[in-house]
């Protein structure tokens, strides 16, 4: 999962304490979604088999190299750009799913990312700045 491996690298590299504390609630969070996601699937599709997309290892080989300013501003970026389809996927589960446990799951799952999208682009915004 992209936004759980770039706040795995947040905890690691982030030169703001504050974008590593993201990083770390953001591990804790989606690892239990995640978690709860799989149980859902199992009992609901229990042929099916777990998808895991490689589709961030690009992205997270990009940011490896920098440090300081430099890579809390490209993950920054990278999280930016990866949330609205979070968000958006979220907003389509809950419209088309019939499941209220995953609707709600679905929901909160969206506030959450609104609201790390909106502080993600203040500190863009206000660390670009200095």
């Amino acid at each position: 999962v992209v936004s759980l491996d770039l706040a795995r690298l947040a905890q690691q590299k982030a030169a703001r304490p504050e974008l590593r504390e993201l990083g770390r609630k953001v591990v804790e969070a989606q690892t239990k979604e995640i978690a709860t996601i799989q149980r859902y699937k199992s009992g609901l599709f229990p042929s099916e088999k777990n998808f895991s997309p490689q589709i961030g290892n690009l992205l997270i080989s990009s940011l490896v190299g920098l440090s300081g300013n430099e890579f809390d501003l490209a993950l920054l970026d990278a999280m930016i750009m990866h949330l609205p389809g979070a968000i958006y996927l979220g907003m389509e589960i809950q419209r088309q799913s019939r499941n209220r446990d995953i609707i709600d799951l679905a929901s909160r799952i969206e506030q959450i990312h609104q609201k790390d999208l909106s502080t993600m682009r203040a500190w863009r915004e206000a660390w670009v700045k200095r």
